[in-house]
Formats: C-alpha cells, structure tokens, sequence
C-alpha cells in the first residue's frame, strides 16, 4: 500500500511537469511601428493623430494617408455660385466635406475626382480639408512627390461662394482662390 501511495505521489508530480510544460504561451507581439512617410494601405502615411484631435482613439494607431502621386493638375474646385455650406477647415472633416461637396454639386470637380478614386485597391479617398492639408505640406518631404504649386483643399471660403479656400506650396501661404481656378490636387484618405 505504501508503494501505491509512493507511485501515485510520483506519477501526479510527472503529470504537473508535464502539465506545465505544455502550457501554451501566447507568442510576444513585435511592436509594429507606423512612421510619417511609410508606404501603407494604399500610400504614404502623411500623420499620425495626436491625442486630444479629432479621429484619435486610444491605444490604436490611425492618420492620413496620401495618394503617392497627385491625382490631377489642372482642375477646378468646381460649383462656382453654389454655397455647399457646413464645410470645415478642421483635421478630420476633410472625409465630410468632399461627400457635402458631391451631394450639392455635379460638376466633375476636385471633389468629384477624389471621391470616385480608386487607387491601389482603396475606394474611399477625398479632398482634404485645409488643415489636412497643411498636414500634407508639413510632411511633404517624407510623403513625396508635391509641386511646389497650388493644392485644392475641401474647404469652401465662408466669406463668398464663388471662392474655396487653397494651400500654396511654394510659399506655404493659405488662401481663398476663385471656385473655377484650376490647380492641383492630392486625394487623402483616414486609416
């Protein structure tokens, strides 16, 4: 009896070990790290949201992406004399200017290009907002491929309706430029 209880004592202390052994452990996560510039879903990423701005969420990582290439070189904002209304210079609103923009006006305009991109197997592309620009002009060097030229944003002038507002990328000036002035144009999108 006693050498049962001796046996049993050794088996269970065989099993714990193996028990332990065994225990799956789930495998470290390499930190994957996303830097300004990167090429990633579809472009290059031209900013990282900070905390406390529009479209951060804690603990995930999500920016802009800029197409590589600009879309266009000579087109319109378009809908000269229409006001659009209710569109936004802000970080983050450039996604809901370009939509107010193609539901107001027909016109195959700026926003119109962006809107219907497809590039790199991503549909959702658009005209940034004047912030989201200036985004781009800050990065510019690591994203690539800018003119130093005239760039659309999706920012309409609150001031008069035949005007939008535009970022200068030769001398980094903002404006409000005439609805049917042509210039160029660099589509964005939110990952």
């Amino acid at each position: 009896m006693k050498r049962k209880k001796q046996t049993l004592a050794i088996l269970l202390i065989a099993l714990a070990f193996i028990a332990i052994g065994c225990e799956e452990k789930e495998p470290e996560k390499e930190a994957f790290k996303l830097n300004i510039g990167d090429t990633y879903e579809g472009g290059k990423i031209a900013y990282i949201f900070q905390v406390g701005e529009n479209r951060y969420v804690e603990g995930e990582t999500h920016g802009l992406i800029a197409a590589s290439n600009d879309q266009c070189t000579d087109i319109e904002w378009g809908c000269s004399g229409i006001y659009i209304g209710e569109t936004s210079t802000e970080l983050g609103k450039g996604y809901d200017n370009t939509c107010g923009i193609v539901q107001k006006c027909t016109e195959r305009n700026a926003a119109y290009l962006c809107d219907t991109l497809c590039l790199n197997g991503f549909f959702d592309w658009f005209l940034p907002s004047l912030e989201e620009l200036h985004l781009l002009y800050t990065n510019r060097e690591a994203i690539g491929g800018f003119s130093d030229t005239v760039y659309w944003s999706s920012s309409e002038s609150s001031i008069n309706d035949q005007y939008a507002w535009i970022m200068n990328f030769y001398s980094k000036e903002n404006d409000n430029k005439a609805k049917n002035t042509k210039c160029y144009v660099r589509a964005i999108r939110y990952f």
